[in-house]
């Protein structure tokens, strides 16, 4: 062991520190062999570099399930022509996307923000009855630079995203801790987006505990006019558990002897809600949680969840938190860079149009795509720029209640405390840091609608 006097120069003890012994051992089994009043002798900067060791070996301990989780990425995708969302143009997605693009600009934002996951699966619907977009399923193998895609075909009697989804677990059952779905043209705009839900995912439910985190909750009891009962919209994980326990309570304790898509029509039809085509897919998937026992959470206590309604693009998250949601401390370190990153939008995922439209109608209350309340049209650009409070067009009185944001809060997952998980989650200079700019998102997506044209 080496004691080093006040005089001993910072290179001279970063030699030794940063050395490893003759047996293979770290720098920091070297500096714990050292005892307490020899550690009194270190330098400033080589007492630092052991406190920062010390701290990072405690994160990396109080981390882990998070940052070595399996993790499964799933594309719901939709080789179909478009004819009931834009007839005018069936083979675009809006009004200046070629639907062919959109699948090759998800899987290109994955690398392009060097996401983590342990596999990415593509849900391929398959219906001989529809007119496929062409070239839609020329998408390539592999993530650019990265892991082989997995493309698993079903047929379309999935019951859209979320059968696919449960059709994705089951073909791939124990191979993964966690599993993310995310939508065709619902791209992920956070480099960290999969710790991150995974760390969200830790906080919204206790170790045990069976849950689905989403991008947001519609339905009763987050709006209390709503006639439909409580539902998905956007983004979800669900832990490998929650999804043996949701197969094991269908098919073994109810009984059900049909496919899942046909249990989530059953309990629709039963619970006598009203007709509409999204109710099918989504307030199906609501009710087949519930009737296992499963609760249901979102995210938007910590990110916002913007949504194209397949003509322009809203987020009314921002105001389920009244302007304060957690991920707004991306927005200071924004204005230290040059250009605008892409994280600094405040979400974990954005529509693709997101990358083509200029505006963004952001609402003053909760409510799907505004409804009647007052909306503000922010650009795109400006979007991070929103400081901690309402945009300027929302008056007092045009603010949700606080009997409203209450029951929201209580629905979403609690922001992190000083407590382990708080030190898993990535600070925001990291982010930004690891960020892609929104003008090279916008280069890659425009990239490929061309090349689709």
């Amino acid at each position: 062991e080496k004691k080093f006097d006040h005089e001993d120069s910072i290179s001279a003890s970063r030699s030794v520190l940063w050395s490893s012994t003759a047996v293979g051992q770290s720098r920091m089994v070297l500096l714990r062999s050292i005892p307490t009043t020899s550690q009194m002798h270190l330098p400033a900067a080589a007492r630092q570099l052991l406190a920062d060791d010390e701290a990072n070996s405690h994160r990396k301990q109080s981390c882990q399930g998070i940052s070595d989780a399996r993790i499964a990425y799933i594309i719901s995708a939709n080789p179909f022509v478009r004819e009931c969302h834009n007839p005018k143009h069936p083979l675009q997605n809006g009004r200046n996307l070629p639907g062919a693009s959109v699948l090759p600009i998800h899987i290109r934002m994955i690398a392009a923000l060097h996401i983590r996951l342990l596999a990415l699966l593509v849900c391929m619907p398959n219906d001989y009855t529809k007119s496929e977009i062409p070239g839609y399923r020329q998408f390539g193998k592999r993530i650019p630079g990265g892991l082989p895609i997995e493309v698993l075909q079903v047929q379309n009697n999935s019951l859209g995203s979320y059968g696919m989804f449960l059709h994705a677990f089951a073909s791939t059952r124990g191979r993964f801790d966690y599993y993310i779905m995310a939508e065709e043209d619902y791209v992920p705009s956070n480099p960290y987006v999969t710790d991150e839900l995974v760390r969200i995912y830790k906080l919204a439910f206790q170790e045990g505990e069976h849950g689905m985190l989403a991008g947001v909750l519609q339905g009763r009891p987050v709006e209390r006019l709503s006639r439909f009962p409580l539902h998905a919209e956007g983004s979800h994980i669900m832990s490998a558990a929650s999804l043996d326990h949701l197969y094991d309570h269908t098919y073994t304790k109810v009984g059900w002897k049909g496919s899942m898509a046909d249990r989530m029509l059953f309990l629709r039809n039963k619970s006598a809600t009203p007709c509409s085509y999204f109710n099918f897919i989504q307030v199906g998937f609501g009710l087949l949680l519930a009737d296992a026992g499963i609760a249901s959470r979102d995210w938007v206590s910590q990110y916002r969840m913007p949504y194209w309604d397949h003509d322009k693009m809203y987020d009314w998250t921002a105001a389920a938190t009244n302007f304060s949601f957690a991920a707004l401390e991306l927005t200071h370190q924004a204005f230290e860079t040059n250009e605008p990153k892409l994280a600094a939008q405040g979400a974990l995922f954005v529509p693709v149009q997101w990358f083509f439209e200029k505006e963004v109608s952001v609402c003053c209350q909760p409510i799907d795509v505004c409804g009647q309340a007052r909306r503000c049209k922010v650009s795109v650009l400006d979007l991070a720029g929103l400081e901690q409070s309402p945009p300027s067009c929302c008056t007092a009185d045009s603010l949700p209640s606080h009997r409203d944001l209450k029951v929201r809060r209580l629905m979403s997952a609690p922001r992190a405390k000083r407590d382990a998980l708080s030190r898993c989650a990535p600070k925001p200079a990291d982010v930004i840091r690891r960020s892609i700019s929104i003008h090279e998102a916008r280069r890659i997506a425009w990239d490929e609608a061309n090349f689709a044209r």
